[in-house]
């Protein structure tokens, strides 16, 4: 819990962050639905966050080197606050619900996540707990995906929570288990506390001689990464910064990532779908303003794809872009037929995507 203490007029909440994270302040708030305004100091860093309806309505940081941003100073750090309820702001400046926030910072940490699963070999499973132990994210790669059940046994027990005790203190620098898996294989179980995320990182995997590049990757890699992902996330869930909503389907992560880089970078919001059959219930769910669709697909090609969207009335008005390689340059033809509106050739760089997208949707 945080600790506060109430303001002599009984209007305000004063407290200091010690383990938890400003987001463990602003969840509940946002839950309750209560009208509130937050200010919060950190050395020369000030921040001031109001709610409504269980949303973010306006924001406003300012940083000791002239900085400012609705997004910045959010994640997890020191400081002072003073929570007031009842208080509206004169003006909107930012629409975040407290859902969307968490969906795209799930997926910030996926994507980080997913970077170091390509250098491991055999399981892997990770997951980030609060100092009271509950689960904020877990990212399952074990090969029987059996790596929740796997951690609610090893990361529990006396010896776990000494540790766990230990590790906020600084007394150790991690915990480690070498265990039998359930199919027999070695793995290593391994907990560390970041100290500026305010989470405790989980970890399970079977490549144990890469244990020294995992803790280089986390310290390196994911702990700055992470810090940076909450602003992100919220800068992608916020309402009035969205020009237009974008699906993307291929099958192929790297392009997935490449796309939704750019895009979110500018502006848009982007959902993603790995096959056909993905796309067809992203697009009833989104309602996207557009589509890149990757023309070779498994399970169901952009062909097919592209055919049953224009045949339908509810999303034959919506553009859609199709992804090829010059070796089909022959196969524009049969897109076309399909209802494609223009093809683009990978690669691709950021801004003929751009320009692809603005002019199609009418932006400037």
């Amino acid at each position: 819990m945080v600790k506060t203490v109430t303001s002599k007029d009984g209007r305000d909440l004063l407290g200091r962050l010690e383990e938890e994270s400003l987001l463990e302040l602003i969840e509940p708030v946002c839950k309750t639905g209560t009208s509130a305004y937050l200010w919060i100091r950190y050395g020369g860093e000030e921040g001031h966050f109001y709610f409504q309806d269980g949303r973010m309505v306006h924001a406003a940081t300012k940083s000791l080197k002239g900085k400012e941003s609705a997004y910045h100073l959010i994640s997890w750090r020191n400081g002072v606050f003073r929570l007031r309820r009842d208080i509206e702001p004169e003006i909107q400046t930012v629409d975040i619900a407290w859902e969307d926030f968490q969906r795209q910072y799930r997926a910030e940490l996926e994507k980080i996540a997913l970077g170091l699963v390509a250098e491991m070999e055999g399981g892997f499973y990770l997951e980030l707990r609060n100092a009271k132990g509950e689960a904020v994210f877990s990212f399952d790669r074990m090969q029987t995906q059996e790596g929740p059940a796997l951690a609610g046994e090893w990361f529990a027990g006396p010896e776990f929570e000494r540790a766990c005790r230990d590790l906020i203190r600084g007394n150790i620098l991690d915990f480690r288990q070498t265990r039998e898996g359930r199919g027999g294989e070695t793995c290593l179980a391994l907990v560390r506390y970041l100290k500026e995320l305010r989470y405790f990182v989980n970890v399970i995997f079977t490549d144990t001689p890469k244990q020294n590049d995992y803790l280089h990757w986390l310290t390196d890699s994911f702990e700055p990464r992470a810090l940076l992902a909450a602003g992100t996330a919220l800068r992608r869930a916020d309402k009035t910064e969205v020009r237009g909503t974008v699906l993307v389907v291929d099958d192929s992560p790297t392009v997935r990532e490449i796309l939704e880089d750019v895009l979110t970078a500018n502006g848009f919001r982007v959902i993603s779908a790995q096959d056909g059959y993905e796309a067809l219930v992203r697009v009833r769910d989104a309602r996207p303003d557009l589509i890149f669709l990757d023309l070779l697909m498994p399970r169901m090609d952009g062909y097919e794809v592209c055919r049953r969207l224009k045949r339908d009335d509810a999303t034959r008005t919506i553009p859609v872009v199709m992804l090829t390689v010059k070796e089909l340059h022959e196969d524009h033809g049969a897109g076309f037929r399909e209802g494609a509106d223009l093809y683009i050739e990978k690669p691709f760089t950021e801004k003929k995507i751009l320009a692809i997208v603005e002019n199609v949707l009418g932006l400037e």
